[in-house]
């Protein structure tokens, strides 16, 4: 009786818990972390297998996420003038530090045709590239108005977060197949209207 209503209470408590965040990952880099190196391979190759299956890690995935929330965070408050620029300079150069890190771990342990494959790591290559240049501009005081404008990029960072997450990604892919059949309608109902 006892191991019955043990086993039952295991059975719901496994039913309540929630689900494990499922991180999205391309088929090329999800392949290279399955594929361990064999005993032929270099010191090199390992090294970089090492790394790679270190950054797609559930915890430093967890981390990254982390770090592009905080840094939403931290640009919305700057954006509605909490935050003082000399303050927000000193975090954004920071976070910019903390992602170039990431792609460069990313790049090191794939190599550049396993990372460029996936076309959220190209998201996150220029959008980190966009907003190290801001940097760059900003610390050597060149002309505000390029700044200005590269600023403006910033909003696109917290889409960084549809990259993490499997169900996100699922959720913007739909969301734009669903807009291009929107607009093929359109297209029709114009050539009806029309003929």
């Amino acid at each position: 009786s006892d191991t019955k209503a043990t086993a039952s209470l295991a059975v719901a408590s496994a039913a309540l818990a929630p689900e494990p965040i499922k991180y999205r990952r391309s088929e090329s880099l999800a392949n290279f972390i399955a594929k361990a190196p064999d005993e032929t391979a270099t010191a090199l190759d390992l090294w970089r297998w090492r790394v790679a299956v270190f950054i797609e890690s559930n915890a430093m995935r967890g981390i990254i996420v982390t770090a592009i929330i905080a840094n939403s965070i931290i640009v919305g408050f700057y954006a509605n003038g909490h935050i003082a620029d000399d303050i927000y300079d000193g975090m954004d150069t920071v976070f910019a530090v903390f992602f170039c890190s990431e792609i460069g771990l990313k790049l090191f342990g794939f190599g550049p045709k396993i990372y460029f494959s996936d076309a959220w790591n190209v998201y996150d290559f220029v959008i980190v590239s966009f907003a190290v240049i801001e940097d760059i501009i900003s610390f050597l005081d060149l002309d505000t108005t390029v700044a200005r404008m590269i600023r403006v990029l910033r909003v696109f960072r917290f889409f960084r977060l549809v990259a993490a997450f499997q169900s996100l990604n699922k959720l913007v892919v739909a969301l734009y197949v669903s807009v291009l059949e929107v607009a093929w309608v359109g297209v029709l109902a114009t050539l009806l209207l029309y003929m």
